[in-house]
């Protein structure tokens, strides 16, 4: 029997035969000696190995698409080939299976025909015999004869209604190498690199456990510069192990929703992969309405089961690695939420070979999946961008090329600006690049002096009203986290309070001199600032990349304290320029702590034992009322609440005398005699006789 290969040549030669040969078994004697047949080997073969209307056949017109044909009977046979049955597609929509099954067609020349046991499939030839205007298989043959033949027409040509919907589904701008991110940060070469290198490991490593990366990091610290950088590295590897990226951006309403994820990395493998692209193309196609089910139900459908039913098509080199970047950007969290249970559920079955890689900030839907009661807490294997992390000496390598590129670019000497200046920047970016990006990104501006706007952004005074706004992008940015923390914490009706000016009042306690330095409150602000919201971790809930909690929780909240990621953050905080409609005054903080002070003390009573919170109160309001006398409106707010407090004289008596031992520790001799005059004046108590004696 020929080789397949052959077999197809000889189907594709059979229609080139310039003469009429007359078969062997009726040859007579004295009969002319008619042409041999060819040798099958042979003959040309088409580019797919199979006779299509592609070929061109002398006197033959080719047609475009595939016809209904007829096929004509030879007087006499000796070729003769049976057909015992055609596979059909196990799926509507379906490609039936391709030339695997054609390879086992075999015609006899001679003898009886050959039976085949297993369905094989023919492709169609759509042609058109000259003269006759009817469709045949084979064109010129004759004397032919082809037995007990099931013949069904099925066309393979691809569909475009599948494909073009994907595509319109699919969100382009969210791929890696969209040309919206032409200016996307990257990981220069020298930075980065051991964050780089666990990465690629983690993608390339046989028989990994953990399929699923998670990046977290505060807002700046180069997220979306590592993503960048590693979708690059695995798209350049030969072969490429990158299937699809998507990132998302809450200013772009084409991708900062779940909706077109499952649709833009589908149409990415569809690339990557002709099998695929035929198998999810048919899905959709038979079920256009897949892009309006759940998050889950579009991955299975258009990604797993796919893959799945192809797994035994599809090379070894297939590209298994997803990449996701700003997870946080996505509008909704409980979006956030199902996606990440969505990839868990479909993409990470242990029948599939896919390592999905996500970056986020460190917020509620990623953070909640990652703790120890969540869902991907043993699934996923997790780096964190934090202090523990420190990017310092990459900064200072970052902003020293960065200069020296400009210096060559502006004819400035290649030694500027210097060490000492380049150390400064790098300090006050606090580690996260995104303070180091925004610097140059200011001082680069091609129609302004580099040297001059370098200059601005060293002399830059806070709350100083000008013109000059260097650090413009790097506020935009804490103003959205900020705001949309601020509208959340706002919406609880169990919380009380305005979150910026708790998060200020934090800030003046832990570090402004009065407070900080001569009381040593640190222990438990935390409990007086969360007298109703427990903890700091719950007030910062949705800051959390910008600031993180220190210490461990309690339900009193009083060994926790706060950290802050960027120093620029504390800045922008305190100037009234840069935080524009966010900005709170510090009179308004501190008459949030009085206020504060005395809900606290309304409650308790220092005869009933003395709490932390209950002697932090009683600090609170000392510090203020002797350090208001340099502002005599507020010192005499406070001495009007003393008056006013609905306490029995014993207690009122009892927190007087508190606040005056308190004044008295630290050296505040002088006003404790101012305070005594103003209190007694004002409750016709004889306060003056606290005052031990000495101090009179």
């Amino acid at each position: 029997m020929p080789p397949a290969s052959n077999v197809k040549a000889y189907l594709a030669g059979l229609s080139r035969l310039g003469k009429k040969p007359i078969p062997r078994r009726q040859r007579r004697s004295g009969d002319p000696e008619s042409p041999p047949l060819p040798d099958i080997a042979s003959l040309p073969i088409c580019d797919d190995g199979i006779a299509t209307s592609s070929c061109s056949t002398p006197g033959v017109a080719s047609s475009s698409s595939p016809m209904p044909l007829t096929l004509p009977v030879a007087e006499a046979s000796s070729h003769t080939l049976r057909r015992e049955s055609i596979q059909q597609p196990d799926r509507p929509g379906e490609s039936p299976p391709q030339p695997d099954h054609v390879d086992r067609i075999a015609p006899t020349l001679d003898g009886d025909p050959a039976v085949y046991e297993s369905p094989i499939l023919l492709e169609t030839v759509s042609c058109t015999s000259k003269g006759s205007g009817s469709n045949v298989f084979f064109p010129n043959a004759s004397n032919f004869h082809i037995e007990n033949f099931q013949y069904i027409e099925q066309s393979h040509r691809p569909t475009d209604g599948g494909w073009d919907l994907l595509q319109k589904r699919g969100a382009p701008k969210a791929h890696y190498d969209s040309s919206t991110h032409f200016d996307a940060p990257k990981c220069d070469e020298d930075t980065r690199v051991e964050i780089l290198a666990e990465i690629m490991n983690w993608a390339q490593e046989p028989g990994c456990s953990q399929r699923l990366l998670c990046i977290t990091g505060p807002a700046g610290a180069g997220k979306s510069a590592i993503q960048q950088t590693v979708a690059a590295k695995c798209a350049d590897l030969s072969p490429t192990i990158l299937g699809g990226t998507f990132f998302f951006s809450s200013t772009d309403d084409s991708r900062n929703r779940v909706d077109s994820v499952a649709a833009t990395i589908a149409y990415q493998f569809c690339l990557a992969s002709p099998i695929l692209r035929s198998t999810i193309c048919a899905v959709v196609e038979e079920n256009p309405m897949i892009f309006t089910k759940t998050v889950d139900v579009q991955f299975k459908t258009l990604i797993a089961n796919p893959v799945r039913r192809s797994l035994g098509k599809l090379p070894l080199t297939f590209p298994y690695v997803v990449l996701i970047d700003g997870l946080d950007e996505c509008k909704d969290e409980r979006k956030q939420s199902e996606l990440l249970d969505a990839i868990h559920r479909c993409l990470l079955a242990d029948d599939l070979p896919f390592r999905v890689a996500i970056a986020s900030r460190p917020e509620w839907a990623i953070l909640n999946a990652l703790q120890a009661t969540g869902h991907l807490y043993q699934t996923a294997y997790h780096i964190e961008l934090n202090g523990k992390c420190d990017a310092s000496a990459d900064i200072e390598r970052y902003l020293s090329r960065r200069f020296l590129e400009l210096a060559r670019s502006t004819g400035n000497s290649p030694e500027w600006p210097g060490k000492g200046v380049i150390a400064f920047l790098a300090q006050n970016a606090s580690g996260q690049f995104i303070y180091a990006a925004t610097v140059i990104k200011y001082i680069s501006e091609q129609r302004s002096s580099p040297v001059t706007r370098l200059q601005a952004i060293l002399s830059w005074v806070p709350q100083v009203e000008t013109a000059i706004r260097p650090f413009a992008g790097l506020d935009a940015l804490y103003h959205q986290i900020l705001q949309n923390a601020r509208d959340k914490y706002a919406a609880i009706d169990s919380n009380e309070g305005d979150l910026v000016t708790l998060l200020k009042a934090f800030i003046l306690m832990s570090r402004d001199p009065p407070f900080s330095f001569r009381w040593g409150l640190k222990r438990s602000i935390s409990a007086f600032l969360c007298q109703d919201n427990c903890s700091l971790g719950l007030l910062i809930f949705d800051l959390r990349s910008l600031v993180e909690t220190d210490g461990p929780q309690s339900h009193t909240g009083s060994s926790e304290t706060l950290h802050f990621h960027h120093k620029s953050f504390l800045d922008f905080l305190d100037d009234p320029v840069r935080s524009g409609s966010l900005f709170v005054s510090r009179s308004d903080v501190e008459a949030l702590i009085v206020r504060l002070a005395f809900r606290y003390l309304q409650k308790t009573s220092s005869l009933q034992g003395v709490t932390p919170v209950h002697e932090i109160s009683v600090k609170v309001l000392t510090i203020l009322i002797t350090t208001g006398f340099h502002r005599q409106s507020e010192m005499l707010a406070v001495v009007t609440r003393l008056t006013e407090w609905q306490l029995s004289w014993a207690e009122r008596h009892s927190f007087i005398e508190k606040m005056i031992k308190d004044l008295l520790a630290f050296g505040y001799q002088v006003d404790v005699l101012m305070l005594a005059d103003q209190l007694q004046a004002q409750t016709g108590f004889a306060i003056r006789e606290m005052v031990p004696n000495g101090f009179s």
